[in-house]
């Protein structure tokens, strides 16, 4: 009877551990936007994972993207963000393209955008602050603004990828540190530390918007 309640005490304790942890670190920055007092944040629920993302078959930021989608993933402990490149633009939840905004004037609020002297960025969400709705889908942009074959574009690139799937997944202000791929200017290619533990502390944070559109 002693060994079979020590068993059971074990599976017990593993079966808690499926549950995220508790960050008990500071060192984070703020990932929510204020609109007139009211808190706006979003986050992709389990049940509507994987997210999916399209970007056209021979684009050159492809590789950009995937490669951004696997750093976010990475960056949780259970799988709580999950995305998948899928083949129907009609389908996805984000949409990726390799040319400048065309969503002028018609989103609800300024666009996020990353800067860099060789490429730039931009991700519109599509938010009714006064209904707490983001309506799907999110639209993405990234393209050079110097020509493609300046050294510097394939880095660019993938940090400024990285930054805008960062948008996507939810943190929505900018990182005040430089260090971070959230920096509205980044440098870093990568994730960092409290980039990752923003991203933790967000998917542990009830949700105050909720999707409508395509899902």
């Amino acid at each position: 009877m002693r060994g079979w309640l020590l068993g059971a005490t074990l599976v017990l304790t593993g079966c808690a551990n499926i549950a995220s942890p508790a960050i008990l670190t500071t060192d984070i920055y703020e990932y929510r936007d204020f609109e007139l007092g009211d808190t706006l944040t979003f986050h992709w629920p389990r049940a509507d994972l994987p997210v999916r993302v399209w970007v056209a078959p021979d684009s050159p930021i492809k590789a950009d993207v995937t490669t951004a989608i696997t750093r976010w993933e990475h960056a949780f402990f259970y799988g709580e963000f999950r995305a998948t490149v899928v083949t129907d633009s009609n389908a996805a939840d984000i949409i990726v393209r390799n040319t400048p905004s065309d969503q002028s004037g018609t989103t609800l609020r300024a666009p996020l955008n990353a800067r860099a002297s060789q490429c730039d960025g931009q991700t519109d969400l599509d938010i009714d602050p006064d209904a707490k709705t983001l309506t799907l889908p999110i639209h993405i942009y990234m393209y050079a603004v110097v020509s493609e074959s300046v050294p510097g574009i394939p880095q660019c690139f993938s940090i400024t990828m990285t930054h805008e799937i960062g948008h996507a997944i939810g943190i929505i202000a900018h990182s005040p540190h430089s260090e971070d791929v959230m920096f509205p200017n980044p440098v870093f290619d990568g994730i960092s530390d409290r980039d990752r533990l923003t991203a933790v502390v967000l998917y542990q944070t009830i949700p105050t918007l909720t999707f409508v559109g395509r899902r």
